[in-house]
């Protein structure tokens, strides 16, 4: 019976052993990787070419609002010529 216990007991300790193991190492490889580093350097570039273009919004507001209404004249201007084009 001691013999069974024997046993029992290193099987035990080698499965605690390798799971140690196992975890150790799991923890090295995340802590080692690399890929983590780059998804976190690509959410930076991402954030500043954001604020960017945020800023950049924000300062060409007034042009890029008379761009805009220049380009609605104009479409509606040849839509103007089309129809008198048409009906005439």
């Amino acid at each position: 019976m001691p013999e069974v216990l024997c046993i029992e007991m290193t099987d035990r300790l080698s499965w605690r052993m390798s799971l140690k193991t196992w975890g150790n190492t799991m923890f090295k490889n995340y802590i080692t990787e690399e890929a983590g580093a780059s998804a976190a350097e690509y959410a930076l570039i991402l954030a500043i070419v954001g604020a960017v273009i945020a800023t950049a919004t924000i300062a060409l507001r007034g042009e890029i609002v008379t761009a805009i209404d220049n380009a609605k004249n104009n479409v509606n201007t040849a839509n103007k010529s089309t129809t008198e084009a048409d009906a005439g």
